[in-house]
C-alpha cells in the first residue's frame, strides 16, 4: 500500500469548527479546503451524522465534487434510490431539490446511462441516474448531478458526481429570462471577436455561474453554437442583457499546430516512415454487387452476399462503412473492384500498391477508427453517439482550416480530422491520432467537458489500445520522438492548458497499467478500458483532478464501500498517487468513538471509549491508543478492552482550563496504522479541562449594538469600512453572501448590492470589541469569513492578511491571537467557527480588561478584500474547585485522606490522580501535594 499525503488543515485549541459539523474535518473533506457557507456546512453535519463512513472530496471553494465511500441511499428501484437522496441533502450544494430535473447531458437529454458493461453476465453492474441543474426554470450552464447507484437488491447509491451551482441567493429577471435571444447581436459579436463570417449553430437561455475553475455572479445568459467561416466552431456565452462576453470556448478539439503530429502508420504505434504496411481487415464496410446485392463485412473482412445465376458478378467497395465514413477532402475516394465468378474467393484489396500518402491515409482511418469504437463497445455496449450513430465523418488529406500539421474532433458536426503533410509536418491520420480525436468524441458524447480531460482523455484510449506510453511517435521526424509520453513527472495540480495537462491522467493510468500488468496479465487492457471508458459519465468539468481516482475505485468496488478496498485499490492507488493523485486512505480497522466529551476533569480520569472493528486489515488487539495533549505534545495511552470491540482509556490529569486535544489510532496485524480522525494529529478531537460546563459571559450574534467600536479605514473612497449589516452583495466578489447563525446580522466590511464595489480599499479597517471579564480560565470563539481573492478581481490577489489580536489592559496594548492569509486554504471565502483558549496564549493575562480586535487590510497593489465576523462569544469555566478534596464538603481534613484511601485500594478512578490508569505511588504523591496545595 502506498503511503498517503496528511491532508491541510488548521485545528484550534478549543471547540472546533468539528464539533459544530459533527465529525472530524477528515471524516467531512478529502484533500481540499473546507471553505463553505453556513447552510451548507449544517446540510453537510445532518449528512455526516447518517452517514459516518462516506466522505466528501470538495474543492478549493467548498463546493463538493464527490460524495464517496460506503453507500448512502438505498430504494426498491435506482430512481427511488436516488430521488430519496436528492429529496433529502441536495441543500449540501445549496441547491432546492426541485430545480433539479432529471435530464442527462447527452444528445437525447436522456437521465439514465447504464455503466460498467459484464459480458460474463450479459449486465451491467452501475446505473448512472443525471439531474441538470436549472432556476425559475432556466437550465444552469454546465451544472448537473451524477448519481450511482449498483444494479443489485435495494439500488445502493455509492458516488454522487457534482458540478452544481450555489444560486440559494439568485432570482432571475422574469423579463430578461422570457426575452427573445437577439441572434443578430450575437452573430456580430463572434464576427468582430473571431474575425470571419459568423453564423449561429445554436443558441439557448441559460443561467452562467462561471466555469469549473472561475466562479462569477449568476447571470442569465445566452449559450451559443458559432460556426466560424465554415470551419472553426466556438461556444459563446453573453450576458442576456448588455451582450457582454462572459465565456468563450474553442469546440474544436485539435492537436496544437507545433509540428506534433506524424503520419499514418498502418501497423504499429508510429508515423508511415517508422512502422511497415501489412494487409488488415476492413470490417463494418458495405460492399455492392453490380447490379444488385450487398453485405457488411463482419470484424474479419469476411462478406456474404446472396447472388442468383453463376455468371461473373463485379464487387465494388469504398471506404464507406455502416459506422464510418472516410471521406478524402479532395473528393477522390478511393475504390476498389474485384470481377469474377460466383463461387470463388473475392480478394479485394485496397492500397495494395502502398505508394500514395492520401490513400494510406484514408485506409488507415477507416482501420482506426472502427479499432476503437469496437473496443469502446466491448466496455460499454450502450454508449451513447457511439452505439447507433451511423456513417461518422471522417475527413483525411485536410489543407484547409488548422492545416498542416494537425487533427481535431469537430462536435458541432460529430466528425475527427485529419491533415495532409505538408510544410515539414507529416500527414496526421494514424493510428494513436485517429484514437485520440475519437477520444475527443467520447468525452462530449458521455456527457463531459473537454479541456484537461478530453485531451488526457484522448491520450488514454490511445495508450490503452495501442498499450503504449508513447502518443505520436515520428510526429518531430524522428521515430525515436513522440508528441507526449505517458512516463513523466508531471504532478497534480496542473494550472496550464488543456495539451501540456494531459499527461497527468495518461501518466496515472500508465502507471496503473504497469501494475495491473503484474497481478492481472492477461486481463489488464480489458480492466483499463473498462474504468476509462466508463469514467467518463462521472466526470462533468474540464479537469484532471483527484476526483478521477475516485471515480476509477467506485467502478472497480464490489461491495458498496470503496473504504475496505476495492479489487484493484492498490494498483489503482499505486497509479494515480505516482502523480499526486492518490486515492482515499482505505479504513482498515473502523474506528467509532463511543464517548468524546468536551469537558474532562483537570484531576485526570475522564472516560474516553471507542469501538475497533476490522474492515480492511485486521486489527492487532494490542495496539488501540489514545493520544491525549495536555499542553506539552501528544502522550499515548494504551486503551483496555471491554467487550465487543469497546475500548477505554483515562484522560491524563492537567490544569483547569488547559485545551487537551486527543486522537485515536490502532496497527493492524502487518504493521499499517490507522488514525481517527484520518489525518490526526493535524486533526483532532478537541476539549477544555474543567471542572464544569462553562459560562457563557458574552454573547454577540450582531443583531444588537453591544458597543463594538471601528477605527483605521481605507485611505480612499472610505468604503469597505467594518458595519453592522445583513449581507447584501451575494458573493459575487468575495464578500459573505450569509450570516453564519441564521438570526440576519454579521459584522461586515462594507456591505452592498450583489456585485457592488464595497470592498477594503487602500488601507485597514479595525472592529474593536467593548471591554469583557475573562477572569480565569476563559475561551473565546468566534466564526470568521476572509477572502483575499476577489473571486479573481483586483490587480494584486492573495496577497494581503486578516488578523485577530487580543489585549488585556482594555486595548492599550495587543497580542496576536491568529493570522488568516495570504494564501491559506481560509483566505478565499467561507465561514469558519474557530475557538481559542486564552490561558493558551503567551504574553497574555486574561482578567477583567479583555478585549478582542478584527484587522482586515488592503495594502501594497489594489486588491477586493471583504471579511465578516459573526457569533462572538466569551466562556469561563469554573477553576475554583479544590482537588484534595475528595468527598466534596468544601474542606480538607482526615475524612479526605479516607476516602482517597478507600478510592486507592479498590481502583476507583477517582484515586488515579495523574491519569494514567495505573494506581501506585505517584498517585499517592499528587494526591498529597493536592492536599498540602489547599484549597482557594
Amino acid at each position: 500500500m502506498s503511503s498517503h499525503r496528511p491532508l491541510t488543515r488548521t485545528a484550534p485549541l478549543a471547540v472546533l469548527a468539528l464539533a459544530t459539523l459533527g465529525a472530524s474535518a477528515a471524516d467531512i473533506i478529502h484533500n481540499a479546503g473546507s471553505a463553505v457557507p453556513a447552510a451548507r456546512a449544517r446540510a453537510m453535519s445532518e449528512f455526516k451524522a447518517i452517514n459516518s463512513a462516506s466522505n466528501f472530496y470538495t474543492h478549493d471553494n467548498g463546493r463538493i465534487g464527490r460524495v464517496y465511500g460506503r453507500a448512502f441511499s438505498h430504494g426498491n428501484t435506482a430512481a427511488a434510490s436516488t430521488r430519496a437522496f436528492v429529496q433529502q441533502h441536495a441543500d449540501m450544494w445549496g441547491v432546492d431539490a426541485a430545480d433539479l430535473v432529471a435530464e442527462g447531458p447527452f444528445h437525447d437529454r436522456a437521465h439514465t446511462q447504464q455503466v460498467m458493461y459484464q459480458p460474463e453476465f450479459d449486465a451491467y453492474k452501475f446505473t448512472a441516474t443525471y439531474y441538470t441543474q436549472t432556476r425559475a426554470g432556466i437550465p444552469v450552464f454546465n451544472s448537473t448531478l451524477v448519481l450511482l447507484t449498483r444494479n443489485e437488491q435495494d439500488n445502493p447509491l455509492v458516488l454522487a458526481s457534482s458540478s452544481l451551482k450555489d444560486l440559494s441567493n439568485f432570482n432571475p429577471d422574469p423579463m430578461i429570462a422570457r426575452a427573445a435571444i437577439n441572434r443578430q447581436a450575437i452573430e456580430e459579436t463572434a464576427a468582430a471577436r473571431f474575425n470571419g463570417v459568423a453564423q449561429i449553430f445554436s443558441t439557448e437561455r441559460v443561467i452562467y455561474a462561471g466555469d469549473d475553475t472561475n466562479a462569477q455572479a449568476p447571470v442569465v445568459a445566452d449559450n451559443t453554437l458559432v460556426n466560424v467561416d465554415g470551419f472553426k466552431l466556438f461556444r459563446l456565452i453573453t450576458d442576456a442583457t448588455t451582450g457582454a462576453v462572459l465565456h468563450e470556448e474553442d469546440m474544436i478539439c485539435h492537436i496544437d499546430v507545433e509540428g506534433n503530429i506524424s503520419g499514418v502508420a498502418t501497423e504499429g504505434i508510429a508515423a508511415d516512415f517508422c512502422e511497415d504496411e501489412v494487409p488488415m481487415a476492413l470490417a463494418h464496410l458495405n460492399v455492392f454487387v453490380q447490379g444488385g446485392g450487398s453485405a457488411v463485412t463482419d470484424a474479419d473482412g469476411n462478406f456474404l452476399i446472396p447472388n442468383a445465376g453463376s455468371a461473373d458478378v463485379t464487387v465494388d467497395a469504398e471506404l464507406d462503412g455502416v459506422w464510418f465514413d472516410v471521406i478524402e477532402f479532395f473528393g477522390n475516394d478511393i475504390s476498389e473492384s474485384e470481377n469474377g465468378a460466383p463461387g470463388t474467393a473475392f480478394e479485394v484489396l485496397f492500397n495494395a500498391v502502398n505508394s500514395s500518402e492520401q490513400v494510406r491515409a484514408q485506409v488507415n482511418a477507416y482501420i482506426e477508427s472502427n479499432r476503437i469504437r469496437d473496443l469502446v463497445l466491448q466496455a460499454n455496449p450502450s454508449f451513447p453517439r457511439v452505439e447507433n450513430l451511423q456513417n461518422f465523418p471522417v475527413y483525411v488529406n485536410r489543407t484547409d482550416g488548422f492545416c498542416p500539421g494537425n487533427a481535431w474532433y469537430d462536435p458541432g458536426e460529430e466528425s475527427i480530422n485529419f491533415c495532409q503533410s505538408g510544410s515539414g509536418y507529416p500527414n496526421t491520420a494514424w493510428s494513436s491520432v485517429v484514437h485520440h480525436e475519437y477520444g475527443h468524441h467520447l468525452v462530449n458524447a458521455g456527457g463531459s467537458t473537454q479541456g484537461q480531460y478530453g485531451e488526457g482523455m484522448g491520450d488514454v484510449m490511445s495508450l490503452i489500445i495501442l498499450d503504449s506510453p508513447e502518443l505520436g511517435v515520428g510526429f518531430f521526424g524522428s521515430c525515436n520522438g513522440s508528441l507526449r509520453s505517458a512516463i513523466n513527472n508531471l504532478n497534480y495540480p496542473c494550472a496550464t492548458d488543456g495539451h501540456a495537462c494531459a499527461p497527468l491522467l495518461s501518466g496515472a493510468v500508465w502507471q496503473t497499467r504497469q501494475l495491473l500488468f503484474l497481478t492481472e496479465p492477461d486481463d489488464y487492457q480489458d480492466i483499463l478500458m473498462d474504468l476509462a471508458v466508463n469514467s467518463i459519465f462521472l466526470h462533468n468539468y474540464n479537469l484532471i483532478t483527484p476526483q478521477i481516482t475516485i471515480d476509477w475505485l467506485t467502478l472497480d468496488d464490489d461491495d458498496s464501500d470503496i473504504g475496505n478496498g476495492t479489487p484493484h485499490y492498490f494498483e489503482i492507488d499505486g497509479g494515480f498517487s505516482e502523480h499526486n493523485m492518490d486515492a482515499p486512505p482505505l479504513n482498515l480497522v473502523n474506528i467509532t468513538p463511543v464517548s468524546t466529551p468536551d469537558i474532562v476533569d483537570p484531576n485526570g480520569g475522564t472516560t474516553i471509549s471507542a469501538e475497533f472493528l476490522n474492515v480492511a486489515g485486521e486489527l492487532d488487539p494490542s495496539t488501540p491508543t489514545l493520544h491525549v495533549n495536555t499542553g506539552s505534545g501528544y502522550v499515548e495511552v494504551q486503551m483496555v478492552l471491554q467487550d465487543n470491540g469497546n475500548y477505554e482509556a483515562n484522560i491524563p490529569s492537567s490544569s483547569c482550563g488547559d485545551a487537551v486535544s486527543y486522537y485515536f489510532s490502532a496497527e493492524t496485524t502487518n504493521g499499517l496504522t490507522q488514525n481517527l480522525p484520518l489525518n490526526a494529529p493535524a486533526s483532532a478531537y478537541s476539549a477544555t479541562a474543567a471542572f464544569d460546563e462553562p459560562e457563557l459571559v458574552f454573547a454577540d450574534n450582531a443583531n444588537t449594538d453591544m458597543g463594538w467600536s471601528v477605527s483605521g479605514g481605507p485611505s480612499g473612497s472610505g468604503e469597505g469600512e467594518w458595519e453592522r449589516a445583513i449581507p447584501g452583495g451575494n458573493g459575487s466578489r468575495g464578500d459573505a453572501p450569509d450570516d453564519f447563525d441564521g438570526s440576519g446580522f454579521a459584522f461586515v466590511t462594507g456591505n452592498g448590492s450583489d456585485g457592488s464595489n464595497t470592498d477594503v480599499d487602500g488601507g485597514t479597517t479595525i472592529l474593536t470589541s467593548p471591554t469583557m471579564d475573562a477572569s480565569g480560565a476563559s475561551v473565546i470563539s468566534y466564526a470568521r469569513w476572509y477572502d483575499n481573492t476577489g473571486s479573481g478581481t483586483g490587480a494584486d490577489p492573495g496577497n494581503d492578511i486578516f488578523v485577530v489580536e487580543v489585549s488585556d489592559d482594555n486595548g492599550s496594548s495587543w497580542t496576536e491571537l491568529e493570522v488568516v492569509g495570504p494564501s491559506d486554504s481560509q483566505s478565499s471565502g467561507g465561514w469558519f467557527q474557530v475557538s481559542y483558549n486564552l490561558g493558551a496564549v503567551s504574553g497574555f493575562e486574561p482578567n477583567d480588561q479583555f478585549r478582542i480586535r478584527f484587522s482586515a487590510s488592503d495594502l501594497g497593489e489594489g486588491s477586493v478584500i471583504e471579511a465578516a465576523v459573526d457569533a462572538i462569544e466569551l466562556s469561563v469555566f469554573d477553576c475554583s474547585s479544590c482537588p484534595g478534596d475528595i468527598n466534596g464538603d468544601g474542606v480538607l481534613n482526615f475524612f479526605d485522606v479516607s476516602a482517597f484511601l478507600n478510592a486507592f485500594n479498590s481502583g476507583d478512578p477517582a484515586a488515579d490522580f495523574d491519569g494514567n490508569g495505573v494506581y501506585n505511588f505517584f498517585d499517592v504523591s499528587a494526591f498529597l501535594n493536592a492536599f498540602a496545595a489547599g484549597c482557594p
